[in-house]
């Protein structure tokens, strides 16, 4: 969950997502977190994004079962331009409901601007999230749903929501062209 760093694919700039400020403790309503923004070039923070639940105009109070939400892992559609962020259900509480994947505008890495969040199967505890080889798709976890929910990483929105059985946790995609996707998270026998 928070405490996640990437590298935007420019190399300059590192993101790493924060669970606080948040709502209710210092942030503003709908927030979830923030992650800072370091210029690896001089090691400075650089800027300071919110996470709002449901995108950057968001201003309503989060719901009960969503009040543990804070941003997770996160993958760059293939130019860059756009950093797609997998939401996490509160650590061990098996009450929390995610139904939201963030978006970012990173087409300035340094002052990254969120959008409107994308609605995708409902899932809890961590947000799984992997892009496929050929960069046209994100793949968002529904833990709760057994789904996964496909997100076209130009049009922003889900393509498709691939059932998949009972409580999915960790994914990857592969293609005989480009191969498997980057792992997410941990993998046990």
């Amino acid at each position: 969950g928070a405490g996640v760093t990437h590298m935007h694919p420019g190399g300059r700039y590192a993101y790493t997502m924060e669970a606080t400020p948040r709502e209710g403790m210092g942030g503003t309503a709908c927030q979830i977190g923030q992650f800072a923004v370091t210029d690896t070039t001089s090691d400075t923070v650089v800027d300071q994004v919110a996470v709002k639940y449901k995108g950057a105009t968001c201003t309503d109070a989060l719901a009960m079962d969503e009040d543990t939400n804070e941003p997770g892992y996160y993958r760059f559609s293939k130019d860059g331009n756009t950093m797609f962020v997998s939401i996490s259900g509160g650590f061990m509480d098996a009450t929390a409901r995610v139904r939201y994947t963030a978006v970012f505008d990173t087409t300035d890495p340094a002052a990254p601007v969120q959008l409107a969040s994308i609605p995708t199967a409902t899932q809890t505890e961590h947000g799984w999230i992997t892009r496929d080889g050929t960069g046209q798709h994100v793949y968002v976890v529904g833990s709760i749903d057994g789904a996964v929910s496909e997100i076209d990483t130009t049009t922003k929105q889900v393509t498709r929501t691939l059932p998949v059985g009972a409580n999915p946790l960790v994914l990857g995609t592969y293609g005989t062209a480009e191969g498997g996707s980057e792992q997410v998270g941990p993998v046990n026998d």
